[in-house]
């Protein structure tokens, strides 16, 4: 059995620049779960409002709190990937090499929080955790995004 969860999270641009400077956070997220058995989900997944609080911490993880998640994000990382790739390059690589690409290369995080003219990607950051929890596989999905992203797609 699999447990794989995904944590939508949008923040205002005043929470996004705080959890870059290291303080906490605490919004309303949904979080979906889906049971995986033997590649089969048994049942369609349900969208959960919840609370999150969200910290810049040394090393991501995600621990169930009654009322939601704590989850640290993965610390800053103010210049995005080390090492970039021109786009003529990136094209003309096998798929195989760009993922050994992405293993060998730092990825984005919690810097990339900032607007772009600030460092960052516009706000947004998503990153994987991976728990075991009593013999279970229980994986995180986490994607946080600028408030204004939530806002537009319901207009």
């Amino acid at each position: 059995m699999i447990l794989t969860i995904s944590h939508n999270i949008f923040l205002t641009k005043e929470e996004r620049y705080a959890l870059v400077q290291g303080e906490e956070v605490s919004v309303i997220g949904v979080s979906i779960p889906v049971w995986i058995k033997k590649s089969l989900i048994p049942a369609p997944p349900a969208e959960m409002f919840c609370e999150y609080i969200l910290k810049r911490g040394e090393e991501q993880s995600v621990t169930s709190i009654p009322t939601g998640y704590k989850i640290k994000t993965p610390p800053e990382q103010n210049n995005g990937w080390l090492k970039r790739i021109s786009n003529d390059s990136w094209r003309k690589m096998s798929e195989d090499a760009k993922n050994l690409w992405y293993v060998k290369h730092a990825k984005p995080t919690t810097g990339q929080l900032l607007e772009f003219k600030n460092g960052g990607s516009d706000g947004f950051l998503t990153f994987n955790c991976h728990d075991v929890m009593q013999k279970m596989n229980v994986y995180h999905f986490i994607e946080i995004k600028p408030m204004e992203t939530l806002v537009e797609s319901l207009v």
